[in-house]
Formats: C-alpha cells, sequence, structure tokens
C-alpha cells in the first residue's frame, strides 16, 4: 500500500513542478480603482479580454480599498482591460501587453450622466445592490457542461470533494432555480442535472434574516434560467447484470416548470446499495455523476446479504410564483416513498468478562433471515405573507419486520464449559407513527406544534433448548410472545419577544436590550400490553406466565420556561472591518411529571420535580471585509437528566438468559454541567495556510448518574444492577480544517478533521469500585486534486482512530484497539466519451494483540454515446475478494470479537440512458 502512497505523492509533485513552470509563463495586471475625488471604488468588475477574440482571460472584483488582481495572463498577450460599475461609466483600456507584472496604480473612473450607459460587453461579474452576480454566457464550455462546471469557473466559488459549495469561504446553504427549492433540496440535483447554457446568470446573497442574524454567515446561491428555457425533463435509466446473481435496475424521471416539480423514481439491486429517500435515489443518478462516488456506492461494511427494492414521488405546487426566495410563498409538497429489503446475516462473536474469579467467556453463533417494510407519505404546506408564516407538516411511517433467528450460546469458565443455550424465534413486528407539525412565526412571536402518535404490535414465538453439561439433564420450553404498544407525544414551544411587545426598546435595533420568552413542553402517553403463554413439557399444554406478564400505562409531561437578556455591540470602520459582541444570559424553569399505573405494585408510582437553571452565552465576531472572519461562542448551561421509566421498572426475562437487567425504583435525576467553546475561522483571499478553519471544546459533568453494579453467579450469568454514582465527566473537541490550492488549471483541495473524547464513569463489579476510563481519538486527512478540465481526478482519504479503555479497582484492566483505514481513488478521461477509474482501500485493524487486514480494490470503465446521454459501464467490485467484516469492542471489564458476513466480488455490466430536455415559454 505505501508504493500507491509513494506514486501519489510523485504524481503530485510532477503535477505542482508543471503547474509552477506555467506560472513563470504568466503576469499579473494590478491596480487601483477610484472615483474623481479620489476614494475607493468597492465591487468594481475589472475584466480582460482577448484583443483579437474578445476571450475572456480574467476578472476580478475591486475589495473595499479598490485593489484588483488580474492573474494568469500569458506572456505576450495583448488585453482589453475593461472596467464596469452600476454608479459609473464603462472605463476601457486597449492593448496591454507585459513580459512581466504590470501596476496601473490608480484608475479614476466618472459618474454615469445617463441611466444606461451603452456596454457592447456585459460584465462576467458584477454587484446587484448586495446581490453577487455571475454572467453565465460569458463563460465558455463545452455544449454537454453542466451548471456545476460553470461553478468551478466562477471567482471565489470553489465545490469541494464532498459537495459542500462555498463563495469567499462562506457555506452555500441552498441552491435554488429561479428562486426556488429544485426538487429534494440537494444541491447536486440541480448543479449535475442543469445544462449550463440554459442559465442566464448565477446569483449569491444571503437572505433578510440571514442579514440581521450575525452568527449565520452562510449563503445562498439561485440560479436565474433563460428566458425560454424555464421547464425541462431529465433523469436516468438504468439495467446491470452481473457475476454470483448480482444486479440492478434503477430508474428516475423528473419534470419541472416555474410552478410545479414532479418525480417518479425507483430502484433494485442486490449489491448493499440502501438509499432511503427520493433525495438519495435523485442525488445518486445525476447526468454528470461522479464515477468515484459510483465505486463507492455499494456498502462493503454492512451487515450480510441485502436485497433491496424502494420507489417513490415527489410533487410540489406553488400557488404563486415569486422568481425570489424572501418574497411571498404559497407553497405545497408532497412525498411518498417505500423500500422493502430482505437480509442474511451470519454473526460469530466471542466475549470475555474479566473477573476476580477469572475470566469468563461466552462464545455465540447467530444466524438471521429477516425481510423489511418500509413506507413513508410527507405532506407540507407553507403560506408566507408580509413576514408572518404558517407551515403545516404531516408525515406517516409505517414499517414491518419479519425475522428468523437461530441463536447458539457457550459459556465458558477457564476453558470449562458452564452451560449451553439455543433460542429460535420467529419475530412479526410493526410500527406506525403518525406526526403533525404546525408552526406559525409573526405578532412579535414565533410557536410550533408537534403531535406524534406511534404504534407497534410484536408477536414472537421463542423456542429455547437449555444444556447443562455438568448434569447431562435436558428440559425443551417453548414460549409465545405477543406485545402491542401504542404512544401519543405532544410537543410544542412558544418564542415571546418581549421588547416589542412592553415597548421597552426597538426589538430590531442593535443597541437595545432584547429579552425573550422561550417555553418548550413535551408530554407523552404509552400503554403496553405484553402476555407471554410458557409450554409445560410434561402435560404438553400452555400456561400463562403472569411473572413476565406485563401491561402498564407512562404518561410523563416536561415544560420548561426560560428568560434570557441579550446585548448586541457593533463596531464599523469606513467599511474596512466590523466586530460584534452578543451577550446572553438567563433562567430555565423546569417542571417534570412521571407517573405510570400497571399489574405490579412497583410499576404504579407518580414523581413531581421542578427546578431552576441558569444559563450564560457569549458571541464575539471580527470580520475584516475582504480578507477574514473570526468568530468565538462560549456556551454554559445547567440541566437534569432525568431517569425514564424503564430505568425504574424493568421486567425480567430470566428463562435461559445469560445477562439479568434489574432497575432501581428509588433512582434520582443527575445534575448536569456544560461548558462549550466554538471558534470559526474564514479566510477570504486564500493567503493563509487554510481557507476554512472550526474547532469546537465540550466539557460535561454529571453528578449522581445512573450507573452499572455487576454480579456474576456461579453458572456464568451476570446481573447488573442500576444505582446511582457520585459523579462522571467527559472532555471532547472537534477540529476541522480546509484548504483551497489553484495550481495554473488545475485545484487541490485539502482537508483535515480530528475528533476525541475522553470520559470517566464509575461502576461496581462483583461489589468492587471501580472507574473507567474511556479515551478515542479520531484522525481524518486527504485531498482532492483534479484538472481544469475534468480530466483527471485523484483523491486521497486516511483514516485512523485510536481506542483505549482502562478499568482501575481491585485489578486493573487496559484495552485498546487501533484502526487504520487508507483510500486512494483514481479518476482519468482516456478520450472525450471513454473514462476508466478505481478506488483501493487498505485498513488494518488490531486488538489485543491481533491484527487483520483487507484491501479492497474496485475498478470502472464508461463509455459515453449517443451524444453523451447513454453509458455502459463495466464494473469490478473486491477484485481479489479479500472483504471482511471484523467488529471488536471494550468497554469495562468486558471485550467483544464478532465476526460477521458481508458482500464480496463481484462484476457487472450496466447500460444507462439519461434523457434530457430543457424547453419554455419565450416572454413577450
Amino acid at each position: 500500500m505505501r508504493y500507491i502512497l509513494y506514486a501519489l505523492f510523485f504524481l503530485l509533485n510532477v503535477v505542482g513542478y508543471t503547474c509552477v513552470a506555467q506560472e513563470q509563463s504568466s503576469y499579473t495586471i494590478r491596480g487601483y480603482v477610484k472615483n474623481e475625488e479620489g476614494q475607493p471604488v468597492k465591487s468594481a468588475t475589472v475584466a480582460a479580454y482577448g484583443a483579437s477574440d474578445s476571450a475572456l482571460i480574467a476578472y476580478s472584483l475591486t475589495g473595499p480599498n479598490g485593489l484588483f488582481d488580474l492573474k494568469k495572463i500569458a506572456i505576450e498577450k495583448k488585453v482589453r482591460l475593461i472596467i464596469t460599475h452600476v454608479s459609473y461609466s464603462k472605463y476601457v483600456i486597449e492593448n496591454i501587453k507585459g513580459s512581466k507584472d504590470i501596476d496601473l496604480q490608480d484608475i479614476k473612473l466618472k459618474i454615469r450622466e445617463l441611466l444606461i450607459d451603452s456596454v457592447d460587453v456585459k460584465p462576467p461579474v458584477y454587484m446587484n445592490k448586495d446581490t453577487l452576480e455571475f454572467n453565465a454566457d460569458a463563460f465558455k464550455l463545452e455544449p454537454e457542461a453542466v451548471v456545476e462546471d460553470l461553478l468551478r469557473k466562477l471567482p471565489g466559488v470553489i465545490v469541494w470533494g464532498d459537495g459542500e459549495i462555498t463563495v469567499n469561504g462562506k457555506k452555500v446553504k441552498n441552491v435554488f432555480v429561479n428562486g426556488k427549492k429544485f426538487f429534494t433540496g440537494d444541491a447536486k440535483i440541480a448543479t449535475q442535472n442543469l445544462a449550463k447554457n440554459i442559465v442566464e446568470k448565477v446569483q449569491v446573497y444571503q437572505t433578510e434574516e440571514s442579514r440581521n442574524n450575525t452568527q449565520d454567515s452562510s449563503y445562498h446561491m439561485n440560479l436565474v434560467l433563460k428566458k425560454g428555457k424555464s421547464a425541462g425533463v431529465f433523469g436516468k435509466v438504468m439495467l446491470g447484470a452481473g457475476t454470483d446473481k448480482k444486479n440492478e435496475q434503477s430508474g428516475n424521471v423528473n419534470y419541472y416548470n416555474l410552478k410545479s416539480q414532479l418525480s417518479i423514481g425507483g430502484n433494485r439491486n442486490n449489491v448493499n446499495f440502501q438509499p432511503a429517500s427520493m433525495d438519495a435515489l435523485l442525488k445518486n443518478s445525476t447526468f454528470k455523476g461522479n464515477l468515484i462516488e459510483r465505486l463507492l456506492q455499494s456498502d462493503f461494511n454492512l451487515d450480510g446479504i441485502n436485497r433491496s427494492t424502494m420507489g417513490g414521488v415527489f410533487f410540489q405546487h406553488d400557488f404563486k410564483y415569486h422568481r425570489t426566495e424572501e418574497r411571498d410563498r404559497n407553497q405545497l409538497e408532497v412525498d411518498v416513498f417505500r423500500r422493502n429489503f430482505d437480509n442474511s446475516t451470519t454473526r460469530m462473536t466471542n466475549t470475555t468478562d474479566f473477573t476476580e474469579a477469572g475470566t469468563l467467556s461466552y462464545i455465540g453463533e447467530n444466524e438471521n433471515e429477516s425481510s423489511n417494510r418500509q413506507s413513508r407519505i410527507g405532506l407540507k404546506y407553507n403560506l408566507k405573507k408580509q413576514g408572518k408564516e404558517l407551515l403545516f407538516t404531516l408525515n406517516n411511517r409505517n414499517d414491518a419486520q419479519m425475522s428468523t433467528v437461530s441463536d447458539l450460546q457457550n459459556s465458558v469458565r477457564e476453558d470449562k464449559t458452564l452451560s449451553l443455550l439455543k433460542n429460535t424465534s420467529l419475530l412479526d413486528k410493526k410500527n406506525k407513527a403518525t406526526e403533525a407539525k404546525l408552526y406559525l412565526s409573526g405578532y412579535n412571536m414565533e410557536s410550533e406544534q408537534i403531535y406524534m402518535r406511534e404504534s407497534q404490535s410484536l408477536s414472537s414465538e421463542v423456542r429455547s433448548l437449555f444444556e447443562d453439561l455438568k448434569a447431562k439433564t435436558r428440559s425443551l420450553d417453548e414460549r409465545h410472545k405477543n406485545e402491542h404498544n401504542e404512544s401519543d407525544s405532544f410537543k410544542g414551544s412558544l418564542k415571546i419577544y418581549l421588547s416589542e411587545l412592553l415597548k421597552l426598546g426597538n426589538y430590531r435595533d442593535s443597541r437595545s436590550l432584547k429579552f425573550e420568552l422561550n417555553n418548550r413542553w413535551n408530554y407523552r402517553d404509552l400503554k403496553i400490553n405484553q402476555r407471554f403463554l410458557d409450554l409445560d413439557t410434561s402435560k404438553n399444554q400452555f400456561f400463562e406466565n403472569v411473572g413476565l406478564d406485563n401491561s402498564r400505562t407512562n404518561r410523563e409531561f416536561l415544560f420548561t420556561s426560560g428568560l434570557n437578556v441579550n446585548k448586541k455591540m457593533e463596531k464599523n470602520f469606513d467599511g474596512r472591518y466590523k466586530k460584534t459582541l452578543i451577550a446572553k444570559m438567563g433562567l430555565n424553569g423546569i417542571y417534570y411529571n412521571s407517573s405510570a399505573n400497571g399489574n405490579r405494585e412497583v410499576q404504579r408510582f407518580q414523581i413531581n420535580n421542578s427546578y431552576l437553571k441558569p444559563f450564560f452565552s457569549l458571541y464575539a465576531e471580527d470580520i475584516r471585509f475582504g480578507r477574514q472572519l473570526l468568530s468565538q461562542t462560549l456556551d454554559i448551561e445547567y440541566k437534569k437528566n432525568f431517569v425514564d421509566y424503564e430505568q425504574r421498572v424493568y421486567v425480567v426475562d430470566s428463562v435461559g438468559a445469560y445477562n439479568y437487567r434489574i432497575a432501581n425504583p428509588y433512582l434520582i435525576n443527575g445534575d448536569i454541567s456544560r461548558i462549550s467553546l466554538k471558534t470559526n475561522y474564514i479566510n477570504f483571499n486564500h493567503r493563509f495556510f487554510i481557507d476554512q478553519g472550526e474547532l469546537t471544546l465540550d466539557y460535561n459533568q454529571i453528578n449522581k448518574p445512573v450507573i452499572d453494579s455487576l454480579v456474576y453467579s456461579t453458572s456464568g450469568k451476570s446481573t447488573t444492577y442500576l444505582i446511582n454514582g457520585d459523579k462522571g465527566w467527559s472532555v471532547s473537541f472537534k477540529l476541522m480544517l480546509k484548504k483551497a490550492i489553484t495550481l495554473s488549471d488545475n485545484s487541490l483541495q485539502v482537508y483535515y478533521k480530528t475528533n476525541g473524547d475522553l470520559f470517566k464513569n464509575p461502576s461496581y463489579i462483583g461489589g468492587e469500585y471501580y472507574k473507567t476510563k474511556n479515551t478515542s481519538l479520531y484522525l481524518s486527512g486527504g485531498g482532492l486534486f483534479s484538472t481544469d478540465d475534468g480530466k483527471w481526478t485523484i483523491r486521497l482519504d486516511q483514516d485512523l482512530n485510536f481506542y483505549r479503555t482502562l478499568n482501575v479497582g481491585t485489578i486493573e484492566q487496559r484495552f485498546k484497539t487501533n484502526d487504520f483505514v487508507s483510500t486512494v481513488a483514481l479518476s482519468v478521461q482516456l478520450i472525450k466519451s471513454i473514462s476508466l477509474s478505481t478506488s483501493m482501500k487498505y485498513r488494518n485493524n488490531s486488538f489485543m494483540g491481533e491484527n487483520n487486514t483487507i484491501f479492497i480494490n474496485n475498478l470502472s470503465c464508461n463509455f459515453r454515446f449517443a451524444k453523451n446521454q447513454a453509458e455502459l459501464e463495466l464494473l469490478a467490485m473486491d477484485l481479489f475478494n479479500q472483504n471482511k467484516k471484523i467488529l471488536n469492542r471494550a468497554l469495562g471489564n468486558s471485550i467483544n470479537l464478532a465476526k460477521v458476513n458481508t458482500l464480496n466480488q463481484y462484476l457487472m455490466l450496466s447500460l444507462s440512458y439519461y434523457p434530457r430536455y430543457f424547453f419554455g415559454k419565450k416572454s413577450k
């Protein structure tokens, strides 16, 4: 594997050297744009065109000080420089030619005397009030180019390898088409399907809500389509067949116009591809696609062999159409999706508990055959008018599962078998849930109401064979279990802006104090009915096991009311920088009521609790316009950890079980303290070693946590009692860094992510007090290199996981796990119609001195024909047939090893067709 990394490193160095050599054959034009009084002109468009062919060469927007830089202009190339601004007359400099960098110094623009100047060339990028606009026709691309190809050409716009889009370092939250969400909302559905030549302009802006919220620094992007191209049809139809009976069939067709959108799609496969929504179906079958993502689409880490069939319909209609998202809205949306999948899983497990009496091992073999049926229907209606909004959503979910489980477990102490247990169960499980949500805003308040109803029925048949090898006695038990559960829940929230209601000041005035009253409530009503019938083998008849029957109701009500006061302070200096400080503090009043009624005395109780808990938040932001943004957030809060019903009352099925769990009706609620610090950094001019950075630190402490007290019997069975401990704590951090580098006409995107956790919890084992300290560290880094023409793409991902656990008590136990994963993917376009791609994944897992290594190599060859609308693809997955799944885990005094069957080698040949038609009525 290291030779692959050496080869990749060598390739990147060669490319970098070539790019540096290209840089030396170009020069830069620099200058300052000012008005007649010598003041800087911000956001003027400066564009360089070829003097002979009028081809766009370079472009830039002037910064707050009027500075512009036009880079990568070929030496000895004559250019025509055009400077435009909405408030000034056009300025033109003819026949600029140089062999080294040129400094034009100050360029002074004249105020426009007419409303409309005669402009023969529309600028490629310009400011329209607060909106940054790009002229799509100024960028010449191939006829089959899509919007994503256009975005990669725009100044300051980066399309990251993970699909995220940033503009000058700021994240693009939504990509709209003609001012509204495009189908399910994923940016890829628009950017990888819509043709570049149907786009008139690309707009980048902040909504009014974002501009008023200092902590929201994200952008929105809107694709304005040309007149006569406001409607279209696109999609994909694919048929694939392969070795070992592997197959995949998929298809979707999508229609849109100015008011309506309709999508119908489906997929059937047995290669572990399991999209769970229409959104997942659509973004994985775009016209441009991603050859590397296609290679990684089959989940080789999924348990067992899965056969899946899924499909759905998405419909959206605007009763009143507007070209901007901020206007009034009257919209209906329907989303229907159904998924069926069958699973066959074989699992081998080995669990070892370390006790003072020696090691106790449980060796298990598990086979599971399951059939799952899932369906979801979603309805959303949104009405927005004159600053007031109504949003109603209704979601219905139906899940059904039928499975047969065969489980064999062997209990061993010091190489001596204690007991053998075999279970065979038939499971028939159904679950239904309905959720209704109503949201209102305006009238100096925001309110949200959520109603949810769930019902679950479960009938299972369990046959248990228990064998005590010492006594050589056998008994056969058969059990039937019937269960039906129903749950109703009601959630709501109400936020009131007291500053406006009580006229304490202007709520939207950043200099005034703001008072808010936040109320949240949560009510849940749960009904459970469980009935058990056991077989008396001596009489060959069933009898009711009243010791296990469980019929109960449980009601919970949680109400939180918080009063907070916040103050915002801002400081600006001549459009060069802005500093913001927001302080927020308040009190949360909490009331909790829990009551239960069942057929046992222990199930009948009622609890009432009330608390007052303070919170504090501080937000600081420093913006250097055109240079960088640095923000920091500090949060301090106190809350309660409420004991749930299952921890207070737990009915135990003790027949033939290895592990008992005993609840405790006398448990008390714990206290949680949390401190969080978050830092966010954005570099706008890409002159620092990172473009984006985020760091989050969290500290949590809980007093009186619910902990385990573990006791072992001589037969090898364990019993866990729930009790309150003294104190537990955890520390965690997250760090993310991103950098995009332009190398001549090529780009390199580099990322680094890491997070870690350290937590310490008390416990009891065999009556002895232990403290368990768990440490985990995750490191991830990589890069994506791509050429400007898209012919070469190289992706490298490195993941490293460390896990350590230390159990300190009468005996000291240490366990550690290391997991290293390296993935290299390469995609190359040999000629215009043929592409090759490969991915190589190397994984090394070490646990308790045992090493496991796998190497998965996937290959793909794609051939595009019929004007790029048809595709023939050959896939070779897991070429060396090495895939295997091994799971290991250490917790407290136990370690667990498991081996699970999963997807292995196969070849597949597929044929795809991409229908694409764009049309619409031209305006008169």
